[in-house]
């Protein structure tokens, strides 16, 4: 008689095992699914950074005189909306990303020479990169730019060298 009422909680129990068994492998299942897409997001953020820097590594002088836009702060070009920057950028392919780009000229300093005779011009390059197949994911880089113009007025101060070139680099987040 023992034995006739132990079968139905044993068959219960077992039951309940394999709910448990069935949740658990859901549970990693769905884990195992968001660490893949985190590792591919992160992966593509890597490569988005990457094509940036190939971007701007040959020479940042190309794009100095394009696109020019008043001073702006970091944070409001971070909240710009893609319509923005295809209206107000400059805009091109680089491997299977589209970037535009904009330029500000920042200041003149009469008293960083550059060369013999050319004083430092300064320039803020900002760079937004979309991913082709994931529109949602950007970065949007800002580098500081030092070209060579003639002098156009007297140094005030004390004259010190400036290399020309590529300053400053940083992601705006």
């Amino acid at each position: 008689m023992f034995i006739r009422k132990a079968k139905g909680i044993v068959l219960i129990i077992v039951l309940v095992y394999m709910q448990c068994l069935a949740l658990m492998s859901i549970y990693t299942l769905t884990h195992y699914q968001l660490q893949l897409r985190l590792s591919s997001q992160a992966q593509l953020r890597t490569r988005m950074l990457q094509a940036t820097e190939a971007l701007l590594k040959p020479s940042a002088t190309l794009f100095l005189e394009d696109c020019p836009i008043a001073k702006t702060a970091w944070q409001s070009l971070w909240r710009q909306s893609v319509a923005w920057w295809q209206a107000q950028a400059c805009a091109g392919n680089f491997q299977d990303f589209r970037y535009y780009y904009v330029v500000e000229t920042l200041a003149n300093d009469p008293c960083a020479s550059v060369t013999e005779t050319l004083t430092a011009r300064y320039y803020r390059l900002s760079l937004r990169v979309i991913a082709q197949q994931d529109a949602n994911m950007k970065v949007i880089v800002q580098t500081t730019w030092v070209a060579g113009e003639k002098a156009t007025a007297v140094c005030q101060g004390i004259r010190h060298s400036v290399p020309s070139g590529r300053q400053m680099w940083r992601e705006l987040s």
